[in-house]
């Protein structure tokens, strides 16, 4: 995605802009360049533009908002004994959630069957188009490769060193996949979603203690 359509788009599912003139004087970009953005987004389903019904004059303002038909990202935080599993909207607003029992000793091909078995299950009964899911997102409890998308040497994982798990995830739901250590990811969704201000620490203690750090400029 271009920067100029992630800016429209961030400015919009953020709730500082309501419509193009907004968004045109939060972003600094040209009326113009804004409208080929917006247009773009609504084409591809992503944000949809409604009449907001109110206005002193002249036409009503046209509202946009993130569309129903936009789509879905999938997550799972595996850990040892379990697995927590929600859907969300591209907002990150949650959709639904549920929680698998699978122990990660199992090795990957079976947490993973189960996990994605389980969350397929999670978009069906939420009435979510499965070829609709944009993205999936693992942590698991172990350092990870994410430009390989897969644990590295972890301890009381067995069969998990250096196993696929983004390029299985790719393969079953047709979707980009990211994997990242779950301390990692707990940390981003503080610095992200909690408003932390940053830098931001976080500790995980189960059977092992894991932490992840935001920087003061967002990199994990």
């Amino acid at each position: 995605m271009c920067p100029h359509l992630r800016r429209v788009l961030d400015l919009v599912l953020a709730g500082e802009a309501t419509n193009r003139a907004e968004i045109a004087r939060r972003s600094g970009l040209a009326r113009s360049t804004v409208g080929q953005q917006v247009d773009q987004l609504l084409g591809r389903d992503i944000l949809e533009e409604l009449e907001s019904g109110e206005s002193v004059r002249g036409r009503p303002p046209r509202l946009l908002t993130l569309s129903p038909h936009a789509g879905t990202i999938a997550v799972a935080d595996v850990d040892t004994l379990d697995a927590r599993i929600a859907i969300a909207d591209l907002g990150g607003r949650l959709i639904a959630q549920d929680t698998v029992t699978v122990r990660i000793d199992t090795g990957p091909e079976a947490v993973l069957e189960v996990v994605c078995d389980r969350l397929h299950a999670l978009l069906e009964r939420s009435g979510r188009d499965p070829d609709q899911v944009r993205q999936v997102v693992m942590g698991l409890p172990a350092p990870v490769d994410r430009e390989r998308g897969c644990p590295l040497r972890p301890n009381g994982m067995p069969g998990w060193d250096g196993y696929p798990v983004a390029e299985r995830l790719r393969a079953r739901f047709r979707a980009p996949a990211q994997v990242d250590n779950d301390a990692n990811l707990m940390a981003l969704g503080e610095a992200v979603h909690a408003r932390a201000e940053t830098p931001v620490l976080c500790l995980k203690i189960a059977n092992g203690i894991g932490a992840g750090l935001i920087t003061a400029e967002g990199r994990i």
